[in-house]
């Protein structure tokens, strides 16, 4: 099979799993996903193995059917959060946000910093990224709405930093076929707990 082909084949199958997701997640109460989100901030508030090193956390605004961790802020007071902007050739920066109710809604619906009063911060400075996504496997791997934004961002950040990914139990999958430029979680937090990638 020609690389092509092949990278048509992973595309085609990214493409079904996010539809099938999308429609799977429409189950999904308000009240669902006010106690998975409440259930997630409390594992990553008591996770020393998170917390132990981390001063700078990259968070995300919740949109449709995304968990909110904006309680985060207050279980964290010392902590430096920051929320990407999505630009239009792709590219997440991370900007500093003392508070949720600071963001505002940005060109594709998200809530997100304004970059004239939130500080950017480079991506190698951020200790912990916390990433949404629709579905993710128990090795790592990460589907997300298919621009690349996390994968770029992810790319250029410090060897040091961890990377975990933040969904609900129903999002896991058995498998989700990577290509070269996808980046790999070290886990996923859901509201069973924070779980680590199995490589097996």
């Amino acid at each position: 099979m020609s690389s092509m082909a092949q990278g048509n084949m992973i595309y085609e199958g990214k493409k079904r799993l996010r539809a099938q997701m999308r429609e799977h997640l429409k189950s999904t109460t308000t009240d669902q996903l006010q106690q998975f989100s409440a259930a997630i901030c409390s594992h990553i508030a008591c996770s020393k193995d998170l917390l132990s090193s981390t001063n700078t956390i990259a968070i995300f605004a919740a949109h449709s059917k995304e968990i909110d961790l904006s309680e985060l802020h207050e279980s964290l007071p010392d902590m430096r959060f920051v929320y990407p902007f999505c630009h239009k050739d792709k590219i997440l920066s991370f900007h500093t946000v003392t508070s949720p109710t600071k963001l505002i809604l940005g060109s594709y619906g998200i809530l997100e910093p304004k970059l004239s009063e939130h500080s950017e911060v480079d991506t190698v400075d951020v200790d912990l990224f916390l990433c949404p996504g629709l579905a993710f496997a128990i090795n790592g791997a990460r589907l997300g709405h298919g621009g690349g934004y996390y994968d770029r961002a992810l790319a250029t950040k410090s060897s040091r930093a961890m990377v975990w990914g933040v969904g609900m139990n129903m999002q896991i999958v058995d498998h989700i076929t990577c290509e070269k430029h996808d980046q790999l979680m070290q886990g996923v937090i859901t509201e069973s707990g924070v779980m680590a990638a199995r490589h097996d």
